[in-house]
């Protein structure tokens, strides 16, 4: 069972949580997996959008795990390097944008990164949300990006450090700058490989779930591309370091509640169109980041 959380931001906050599994994800176990995206020229250009599901299991809230790296300071995306539960991007040499306290450790979430330097432009979006971001770095976001012919390194920082413990799914990399809405509109659904900009899409549905899948290391590139990557050296087997069962995409769709009143309101949502509910848990809260419950919820 997974929990996946769902808000409502109104007068009453409402959390939903759902089970069951709508494919697999790649599970990376922070010692010495991840996964190599060859074919570098094709991702040399001069802005694009990173987007992933991620469920991070870290040791501790402050470790240090690289989601992606295509060289020092090249396309880097990691962890808690400037606080708790926190990304910092690096999309190019000097600019350092951080988003502080936006991860929630074993919780499947959307992560999606733009930069654009010829707009002087960086967002970055949590589940759909755009969060605050701050340039610690020398350079301003007018900096171009530094082109190599170095590969993608998923799971770990380009130099072999910075493990990533947890499990990835519906990596997706376009050479363009994608708008708030078509990240919000796209990140609970599989896209077209004929997506406009769509330069790499895995969707890591491939071998058994937790099962035995030893030799299986390709993973399909959806694009036109065929850019297929290959994992390195993952166990393939249990449920750690494998394939295994993924909840990224399963999220319910809220809607505004009715019959609102000083002591009751109807919740009202639409079902995830991707695996199978079961049931929901509803939690209510007056502030938005839940930090007080309503009392018997």
């Amino acid at each position: 069972m997974r929990y996946l959380l769902l808000l409502v931001s109104m007068i009453l906050c409402v959390n939903f949580t759902t089970l069951s599994a709508q494919g697999n994800a790649l599970n990376l176990d922070g010692v010495n997996d991840y996964i190599n995206v060859p074919n570098a020229s094709a991702y040399n250009f001069s802005k694009f959008t990173f987007e992933t599901w991620l469920l991070w299991n870290p040791t501790n809230a402050n470790d240090l795990q690289f989601l992606s790296s295509k060289g020092f300071e090249i396309m880097e995306l990691h962890t808690s390097s400037i606080g708790v539960n926190s990304l910092r991007f690096i999309p190019t040499t000097g600019v350092f944008l951080d988003a502080t306290n936006v991860l929630t450790p074993g919780r499947w979430q959307h992560i999606a990164c733009v930069y654009a330097p010829s707009l002087s432009l960086a967002k970055m979006y949590i589940n759909g949300v755009e969060v605050v971001l701050t340039n610690n770095g020398a350079n301003p976001l007018s900096t171009a990006i530094t082109n190599n012919n170095n590969a993608i390194n998923l799971g770990r920082r380009a130099d072999a450090s910075f493990y990533l413990k947890g499990s990835l799914d519906e990596v997706r990399i376009f050479n363009t700058v994608r708008s708030s809405s078509e990240v919000y509109a796209d990140m609970i659904s599989s896209i077209p490989p004929s997506t406009p900009n769509l330069i790499t899409y895995y969707n890591f549905n491939t071998g058994a779930a937790s099962g035995n899948n030893v030799g299986a290391t390709s993973v399909t590139d959806l694009s036109t591309n065929a850019n297929n990557a290959v994992i390195i050296n993952a166990a393939l087997t249990g449920n750690t370091s494998n394939w295994v069962e993924s909840y990224a995409m399963v999220v319910p769709t809220a809607t505004a509640a009715t019959n609102v009143s000083g002591t009751s309101f109807t919740a009202n949502w639409v079902a995830s169109a991707l695996g199978t509910v079961d049931n929901y848990f509803l939690y209510v809260s007056t502030t938005a980041d839940f930090a007080s419950f309503v009392s018997g919820y």
